[in-house]
């Protein structure tokens, strides 16, 4: 017969555990021992990539490197450079100290060529606060128009000129304003037609002849020519003031 092999008892005490052991941890390494200064160290190149990372970005801003801001001037300044005192002054500044206003004003009626001018006397000069002026003078009106030296605008006298050439009464007014008082220089002149027609016993047609509309235009310009038509209602409005004058 075959040999049995009989289980031995466990020893008393000991527990004898089937599961299999757990392998043991590595140990950990060591940190390696960091001294003050090196933490300082290391604070300030952390501070300072920060630094240069914001100023790329453009979140700060690092004056040392930069540039300073560029010069603004402040609303003061420039409210000063406005003035009509600082306008005269830089105006003034660009003719020689030997010179005076007269002579100044002198130079700028011979430089200026706009046709405007020939409606206005020359100009005088005035003060006002400091501040030269020019007093236009026109020669029909004899309306007076003053702006400053430095102001080269013809504006205001083409607007004046323009509404002087312009002033002429309604066709049905303007020869009994003219018989009452009143000017008017389109009124005269058909008042003056009217009454050379009927004093030298002219015909009517003579006012439609081409050589008398050019004596006409050679005079003015600007004149506003008038047919036979209108010269015959003319004489019979004259006639009517007149008569009515003579009656009071």
């Amino acid at each position: 017969m075959g040999k049995t092999t009989v289980p031995q008892k466990p020893t008393a005490g000991k527990n004898i555990s089937t599961k299999p052991s757990k392998p043991s941890k590595p140990p950990k390494p060591s940190k390696p021992s960091t001294s003050k200064s090196q933490k300082d160290s290391a604070t300030t190149n952390s501070t300072g990539s920060k630094r240069r990372h914001s100023s790329i970005d453009g979140s700060d801003e690092d004056t040392e490197d930069d540039n300073p801001p560029p010069f603004k001037r402040s609303k003061k300044d420039i409210k000063s450079v406005d003035t009509p005192h600082e306008k005269d002054r830089i105006f003034r500044s660009t003719f020689s100290k030997e010179l005076t206003d007269q002579q100044i004003l002198d130079k700028q009626w011979m430089s200026w060529k706009s046709t405007v001018y020939q409606h206005y006397h020359k100009p005088t000069i005035l003060l006002d606060k400091g501040v030269v002026k020019y007093e236009f003078i026109c020669k029909s009106t004899k309306t007076k128009l003053v702006q400053t030296r430095y102001d080269t605008s013809t504006t205001n006298l083409c607007n004046h000129r323009n509404s002087c050439e312009k002033q002429v009464a309604p066709p049905n007014e303007a020869i009994t304003a003219y018989m009452g008082g009143g000017h008017y220089n389109h009124g005269e002149y058909r008042t003056w037609q009217a009454i050379w027609i009927a004093r030298r016993s002219r015909p009517y047609c003579i006012i439609d002849d081409p050589e008398h509309k050019k004596m006409m235009t050679v005079v003015n310009p600007t004149i506003q020519l008038i047919s036979s038509r209108t010269v015959t209602r003319d004489i019979i409005r004259i006639h009517d003031c007149t008569r009515c004058k003579s009656t009071f």
